[in-house]
């Protein structure tokens, strides 16, 4: 059996699926012998489609799109592939790549983005939004269990633990703002609850 004909472990694999409006996730899955490690990347629609009486600037920032983070090396040219498939009209542009942190597993396509995009550039910026993107802060990983389950991040090589902590519980804290958290690492497909992360450092205190 090809890669191509092995069957998905989760929905989104290799290919943006829209899981808001406007907010697209695509995860590659990066073998380790026998553990497997997903790997996402998110495309954010810069505004809503409006109108065809809409303003022009309107009309054109509906069309800039914003990535987080950008996968590993070996993924880099099947992610610039999933993302033309996703900018496929004549106007669509890469305009920011946000990295979540600085890691090969985040940054690998980031070359081949800039070439493909000229305009685009590398940048820290602000999207409302009731989903939140954490990069390392946390996994939802099935080493130990057939389903995926919420757990700190490896603290050796990964993320500081006492940052993924003092980030959680920030998260935490902003339960009536935040709907939905997707780690980058996560073998769900609907990413992770506040409840759920809440459930978590209840029964999992460290600190």
């Amino acid at each position: 059996m090809t890669a191509a004909e092995a069957p998905k472990l989760i929905p989104d694999q290799n290919e943006f699926l829209e899981l808001r409006p406007g907010l697209f996730r695509c995860t590659f899955v990066l073998s380790f012998g026998p553990v497997a490690q997903p790997i996402a990347t998110f495309l954010i629609r810069g505004n809503p489609i409006p109108s065809s009486s809409s303003p022009a600037s309107d009309q054109a920032q509906a069309h800039e799109w914003i990535m987080i983070d950008a996968g590993a090396p070996p993924h880099a040219t099947q992610i610039l592939a999933a993302v033309e498939r996703v900018l496929s009209h004549p106007q669509d542009t890469l305009k920011y790549i946000c990295i979540t942190h600085a890691h090969l597993d985040h940054t690998g396509a980031t070359p081949l983005l800039l070439g493909r995009y000229p305009g685009c550039s590398i940048s820290f910026i602000h999207v409302r939004s009731r989903s939140i993107m954490i990069g390392d802060a946390s996994k939802n990983h099935m080493f130990l269990s057939k389903a995926p389950c919420l757990s700190y991040p490896v603290s050796v090589g990964t993320c500081h633990m006492g940052t993924a902590i003092q980030s959680m519980d920030k998260i935490i804290s902003l339960k009536d703002q935040v709907d939905t958290i997707f780690p980058a690492h996560d073998y769900n497909p609907d990413g992770v609850t506040v409840e759920e992360m809440q459930a978590f450092r209840a029964a999992n205190p460290r600190s």
